[in-house]
């Protein structure tokens, strides 16, 4: 909630909440049960894309579902040690569009992230 809030307030948009707060605790949820195995990079990779398609797709908030969906993949895999890298905006743009617009599957776009993943560097 705080990352689509975060997302819609810097772009000035008054169309603000979660449009189906049930979809919300679902990809939440599915994605914290996946998490619960050992993290390999390809599952890393597959529960970050989970998160993008599932937020994506079901149109979870009013406004802001592809930024809100990038974002929180974002912050699992920083939470786990990783990053998406390389990736500009209007790359990670048209990848949630096609997402959205259902033009390309969950596996495509763990493969994606997966091409984009490295360890976020020990400091």
């Amino acid at each position: 909630m705080q990352i689509n809030n975060d997302v819609v307030s810097g772009q000035n948009e008054l169309i603000v909440g979660i449009l189906n707060p049930g979809n919300l605790d679902f990809c939440v949820e599915s994605a914290a049960e996946k998490a619960e195995a050992d993290v390999t990079p390809d599952l890393l990779a597959k529960i970050a894309a989970y998160l993008m398609w599932c937020i994506s797709a079901n149109h979870v908030f009013k406004s802001g579902n592809k930024r809100t969906a990038y974002q929180a993949a974002s912050v699992f895999l920083e939470v786990n040690g990783a990053e998406m890298v390389e990736v500009g905006e209007s790359e990670a743009v048209e990848m949630l569009v096609k997402v959205e617009l259902a033009l390309v599957t969950r596996e495509e776009l763990a493969r994606w992230v997966k091409k984009h993943l490295r360890p976020i560097p020990s400091a």
